[in-house]
């Protein structure tokens, strides 16, 4: 917010909204997924799911991906990560995935599997 009143006012109502949201949906449901959606200024003209991985990350392959352990600790679908059987590669890009979802709704996503 960098001291502007307007701005640290907007950081705390959205925070309080959050955390609103978060205590909402664990009294109803138990559990639910927060998703972060914000937009980019670049030309690419699709939808980027960073998941807290970096790029080189999400580049390797489905097998070095499900090798590394430590990711599925790192990225911000750890708690879905930790409630399945599934492979991270099938979490981040399979299928089912939310980019496979945003793709069949024709909006060009990464990753997914396509």
């Amino acid at each position: 917010a960098l001291g502007d009143p307007s701005a640290e006012l907007a950081w705390a109502e959205f925070h309080g909204f959050l955390e609103m949201a978060r205590a909402t949906v664990s009294s109803v449901s138990g559990t639910g997924l927060l998703v972060d959606v914000h937009g980019h200024s670049h030309s690419a003209g699709l939808v980027e799911l960073g998941y807290r991985l970096s790029s080189s990350n999400l580049a390797q392959s489905d097998s070095a991906l499900d090798a590394d352990a430590s990711l599925r600790t790192k990225t911000s679908m750890r708690s879905l990560a930790a409630s399945t059987s599934l492979p991270l590669s099938t979490l981040l890009r399979g299928n089912g995935s939310l980019g496979a979802l945003l793709e069949a709704d024709g909006m060009p996503t990464v990753p997914s599997p396509g």
